[in-house]
Formats: structure tokens, sequence, C-alpha cells
């Protein structure tokens, strides 16, 4: 008796639950319900084929759940055979279903543009000026700034890397010089210098020093001029994993307007440093996602081959980066026509680093939709 209500229990179960899944996997359902009416064929599986379907279907979808009703089914009969071995079956069958690996939607063209991009991604942020060796970044005073591993520093250098004083960073005017100790080997171009002028980052050609596996340039940041030091044996290259993206989508590549700004206006760009940068904007790139109009202000020159976009969405702070994503898009045709392709979206180098200096998303380039599309959050993200 015990045993014909717990039947009925399931097979309510049963009923409701098959209400939730696709129609092209109901039929099966049926099937097997009506198998077990008609029959009223008492078996059962053996308590270890149970704990084991039940161990391989945890945390599968639904087609798993749908299993694992059928195994409620079978365990409340005495008999194992015919239905032990089906369960088994099934299982095996859908484990190919339910890959753990993500699917993919788009063409086998397509897909392989966007992975060798990815790729591509990847080299970059390993390479000697990507964002994973970054190892400082020191705010020059006027005047003198001491550099070195020995704490009294202005500028401290690893420990094991640099001897206690390295030389002086001065800046006057604008101008920042380096001076070598004596007796210290510092190099630019492969040439030992005592003294020499700085380049930053906003001149031609910047100057880059080295001493070991340490290198340095100088950066300028509205008034604001820094030392990046980088570390070539730094072992966030060495443990770098990857990052994950959403799966490859094709809808997610837009065919998007180009609106023009006349004439071209700069608007403001806040960075993590809560400094503001005031960055030329052409116009704006326009387009639709499921029937709705969106647009997102584009930095750079027509002249450029790409324009530059900062944006945010609804997935920041969760599955993405919390201060939005950067994206590059084809500077539009003579038609205005332009690609918004979001599987290319990527984070910020503040993703990898606290040595760099992001700007962020403008008020109007926060989209109030998930963009499930591009890189997701780095799984070591620094803050």
């Amino acid at each position: 008796m015990g045993k014909t209500i717990q039947f009925v229990k399931v097979e309510r179960r049963m009923r409701s639950f098959r209400s939730t899944i696709p129609k092209r996997y109901a039929i099966s359902a049926r099937n097997f319900s009506a198998a077990f009416k008609v029959k009223k064929t008492r078996l059962s599986l053996t308590h270890s084929l149970h704990v084991n379907v039940q161990a391989f279907l945890e945390g599968k979808t639904i087609l798993g759940k749908t299993i694992t009703w059928f195994a409620e089914l079978l365990q409340m009969n005495n008999s194992v055979n015919f239905f032990a071995w089906l369960i088994t079956v099934c299982t095996a069958f859908l484990c190919g279903c339910n890959s753990s690996q993500p699917r993919q939607r788009a063409e086998a063209k397509y897909l392989g543009e966007i992975q060798a991009w990815h790729q591509q991604r990847i080299e970059s942020l390993k390479s000697p000026t990507g964002w994973l060796n970054l190892a400082g970044l020191f705010w020059l005073e006027e005047g003198e700034n001491t550099a070195g591993a020995n704490s009294t520093n202005a500028i401290i250098l690893p420990k094991d890397k640099a001897p206690d004083f390295i030389g002086s960073f001065i800046l006057h005017d604008s101008i920042v010089m380096f001076q070598t100790r004596p007796g210290v080997n510092v190099t630019f171009n492969d040439s030992v210098v005592t003294a020499i002028v700085m380049h930053n980052d906003l001149q031609d050609h910047p100057t880059k020093l080295s001493f070991g596996p340490l290198s340095w340039t100088i950066i300028k940041r509205g008034e604001r001029y820094g030392v990046r030091l980088r570390d070539y044996e730094h072992p966030a290259v060495k443990n770098f994993d990857g990052i994950e993206t959403f799966p490859i989508d094709s809808t997610w590549r837009i065919e998007a307007s180009f609106a023009p700004n006349n004439p071209p206006k700069v608007i403001a760009i806040q960075t993590v440093l809560n400094t503001i940068n005031e960055e030329p904007s052409p116009g704006a790139v326009v387009f639709k996602i499921n029937g709705k109009t969106y647009r997102l202000d584009a930095t750079g020159k027509m002249a450029d081959k790409e324009l530059f976009v900062i944006f945010a969405d609804q997935t920041n702070g969760k599955e993405t980066y919390g201060a939005g994503r950067y994206l590059y898009v084809p500077t539009p045709d003579a038609t205005g026509k332009t690609i918004i392709d979001f599987n290319k979206a990527y984070n910020p180098p503040c993703a990898f680093t606290a040595y760099a200096t992001c700007p962020l998303p403008p008020e109007q380039n926060k989209l109030p939709i998930r963009i499930t599309a591009g890189e997701k959050n780095f799984s070591h993200a620094t803050h």
C-alpha cells in the first residue's frame, strides 16, 4: 500500500514536471510513464546504481532532472535488469547533451575569427608591454625622488631585484630626468646611462630604462607624472590562466549606424584616479537590441581605423568587471554604417593590475540591459 501511494505521488510530480520540459522531450516522458502504468512492473534499481545516477545528474540541466524522476519511479519496485540497463544508457546518452562546455552560437568562420581575436588578446596581456607584469606606479613630487630597494627611498623597488639605491628621478617644470647612482648599470637601448631626460608616454618615443628584469617609463596623467614599473619575471604572467568569456554568439555582432557630432565635441571621461580626461568624440554608435534603440558615445578621430567605446551594462559587478568594459568599432564607412561586435568586449587594465589608470564609462554609455557577450570578469581581479 505504501509503495502504491509513493508511486502515485511520484506520478503526480512527473506530470507537473513534464509541463516544464521542452516539447521534444515530453513524448519520451509520457512513454516512460505509460510503460509503468500499463505494465505495473515492480522493478527496482540497486542502491548503488541509484546513487551513481543521482551523483552523475546532480547539477545537470532539465534533461538530467527528467532522468532523476525516472530513477525515483524505478526505485519503488523490486527487480533490476532491463530498466537498470535503460537508465544507464539514457544517462550516458544525455552526457553529451549536457556538456559543461558552453554552447557557441556562430558559424565556423566567425567562431574562428573571434577565437583568434581572443587568443591574440591573451598573448597581448602576457607580452612585455602587457598589463600583467606591472609591478608599481609611483607619482613624482617636484624635485628629487630617490629610488631603490631601501625603504628610505621615495620609490621602493623589489628587494631581490634592485640595489638599495639605484638612482633618482628629478622632476622640474614638467621635465623628468633620471640620474643613476655611481656603480649601478642602468641601461637605455642596451647602453649604460648616467643621466637622461625621460620622455613620457604622451610624447613621441617614450623613454624606457632597464635594470635586470625591471624596466620603467614615465606616464603623464593630467598634470601629474608617474613612474610605471614593470617586472618581466612577475608571477602574474606565469600564473595567468586566461579569461573566461561568454559563449560566442553572432547575434551580438550588430549592424549599427553612426550619428556624427557636427562639429565634433569633447566629452568628460572620469578615471579611477578621480581625474577627468577631456576626450574628442566624433559621434555616437547607434544600434538596436530586441527592437530597442541604444547609443554609445565613441572617442577618437574619424581618420583612425577604429573608434573607442567605454560602456557599462547590467552584468557589471556580477558576471563582468564592475567598472565596465571596452570595445573598438570600425570607423563608419561612407554610408555611415559600422559594426558593433560585443563578442569583442574586453576588460579594462584595472581588472588585472592595481597600477593602471583606467577611464570609466561616461553616464550616457551605461546601458540599461545585460550584454552577455565578450569577456567575463577576471577571476583574480585586483579591485
